[in-house]
Protein backbone atom coordinates (compact mmCIF):
# COMPACT_ATOMS: atom_id res chain seq x y z
CA UNK A 1 0.00 0.00 0.00
CA UNK A 2 1.90 3.54 -0.60
CA UNK A 3 2.26 5.89 1.56
CA UNK A 4 -0.30 8.14 0.44
CA UNK A 5 -3.27 6.34 0.94
CA UNK A 6 -2.76 5.95 5.04
CA UNK A 7 -4.83 8.02 7.33
CA UNK A 8 -2.94 10.41 9.79
CA UNK A 9 -3.85 9.27 13.56
CA UNK A 10 -6.09 11.39 14.90
CA UNK A 11 -5.44 13.67 17.22
CA UNK A 12 -4.87 12.55 20.83
CA UNK A 13 -7.92 13.70 22.97
CA UNK A 14 -6.99 16.75 25.59
CA UNK A 15 -9.11 17.01 28.26
CA UNK A 16 -10.15 20.29 29.02
CA UNK A 17 -11.57 19.74 32.65
CA UNK A 18 -9.88 22.22 34.32
CA UNK A 19 -7.21 21.02 37.34
CA UNK A 20 -7.34 22.39 41.09
CA UNK A 21 -4.59 24.64 41.41
CA UNK A 22 -1.68 22.80 43.63
CA UNK A 23 -3.40 21.51 46.44
CA UNK A 24 -7.19 22.58 46.80
CA UNK A 25 -8.04 23.16 50.23
CA UNK A 26 -12.04 21.22 50.07
CA UNK A 27 -12.18 17.85 47.55
CA UNK A 28 -15.21 16.78 46.21
CA UNK A 29 -18.57 16.29 47.82
CA UNK A 30 -20.92 14.86 45.06
CA UNK A 31 -22.72 18.14 45.47
CA UNK A 32 -19.65 20.14 43.68
CA UNK A 33 -19.26 21.55 40.10
CA UNK A 34 -16.90 20.64 37.36
CA UNK A 35 -14.97 23.00 35.64
CA UNK A 36 -14.23 22.66 32.16
CA UNK A 37 -12.41 25.26 29.61
CA UNK A 38 -14.36 26.27 26.43
CA UNK A 39 -11.01 25.37 24.43
CA UNK A 40 -6.90 25.16 24.54
CA UNK A 41 -6.54 28.93 25.28
CA UNK A 42 -8.83 29.57 28.07
CA UNK A 43 -7.10 26.27 29.62
CA UNK A 44 -3.59 28.23 28.98
CA UNK A 45 -5.12 31.04 30.42
CA UNK A 46 -5.99 29.64 33.37
CA UNK A 47 -2.74 27.51 34.35
CA UNK A 48 -0.69 30.90 33.81
CA UNK A 49 -3.10 32.66 35.86
CA UNK A 50 -2.54 29.87 39.01
CA UNK A 51 1.52 30.36 38.55
CA UNK A 52 1.03 34.29 38.87
CA UNK A 53 -1.75 34.53 41.25
CA UNK A 54 -1.95 30.70 43.04
CA UNK A 55 -3.90 31.80 46.60
CA UNK A 56 -6.63 33.72 44.75
CA UNK A 57 -6.94 30.70 42.16
CA UNK A 58 -7.18 28.18 44.59
CA UNK A 59 -9.72 30.31 46.05
CA UNK A 60 -12.03 31.26 42.73
CA UNK A 61 -11.80 27.00 42.36
CA UNK A 62 -13.08 26.35 45.36
CA UNK A 63 -15.65 29.06 45.39
CA UNK A 64 -16.38 28.07 41.84
CA UNK A 65 -16.58 24.11 42.58
CA UNK A 66 -19.13 24.88 45.60
CA UNK A 67 -21.47 27.69 44.69
CA UNK A 68 -21.53 29.68 41.67
CA UNK A 69 -24.18 31.53 41.71
CA UNK A 70 -23.91 32.96 44.79
CA UNK A 71 -22.66 36.68 44.44
CA UNK A 72 -20.36 38.36 46.45
CA UNK A 73 -20.47 42.27 45.59
CA UNK A 74 -17.43 43.66 43.77
CA UNK A 75 -16.35 39.75 43.83
CA UNK A 76 -18.76 37.80 41.95
CA UNK A 77 -21.63 39.24 40.37
CA UNK A 78 -24.17 37.83 37.30
CA UNK A 79 -23.44 40.08 33.60
CA UNK A 80 -25.85 42.83 32.75
CA UNK A 81 -27.53 43.31 29.38
CA UNK A 82 -29.06 40.77 27.20
CA UNK A 83 -25.70 40.45 24.82
CA UNK A 84 -24.41 38.57 28.33
CA UNK A 85 -27.26 36.31 29.41
CA UNK A 86 -26.18 34.18 31.49
CA UNK A 87 -22.73 35.21 31.95
CA UNK A 88 -20.76 35.12 35.21
CA UNK A 89 -17.82 36.73 36.50
CA UNK A 90 -15.24 36.41 39.32
CA UNK A 91 -12.59 39.26 40.22
CA UNK A 92 -9.85 37.54 41.00
CA UNK A 93 -7.54 40.36 41.80
CA UNK A 94 -6.83 44.08 40.36
CA UNK A 95 -7.73 43.56 36.73
CA UNK A 96 -7.85 39.78 36.55
CA UNK A 97 -11.15 38.34 36.52
CA UNK A 98 -12.55 34.81 35.43
CA UNK A 99 -15.76 34.87 33.01
CA UNK A 100 -18.04 32.02 33.03
CA UNK A 101 -21.76 30.51 32.17
CA UNK A 102 -23.27 27.65 33.79
CA UNK A 103 -24.58 24.78 32.63
CA UNK A 104 -26.92 23.96 35.34
CA UNK A 105 -28.10 20.04 34.08
CA UNK A 106 -24.29 18.90 33.82
CA UNK A 107 -23.49 20.72 37.12
CA UNK A 108 -20.44 22.07 34.87
CA UNK A 109 -19.08 25.69 35.01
Amino acid sequence: MPADDVEPDPEPIVSLEIPAPTESSREGPSKTWTLTANNKNVLRGWQELCQRIPENARRCYDWLREDPTRRIPGRCYELKYKHYAGAWCYEIGSGQRVYYKLRAEQRDV
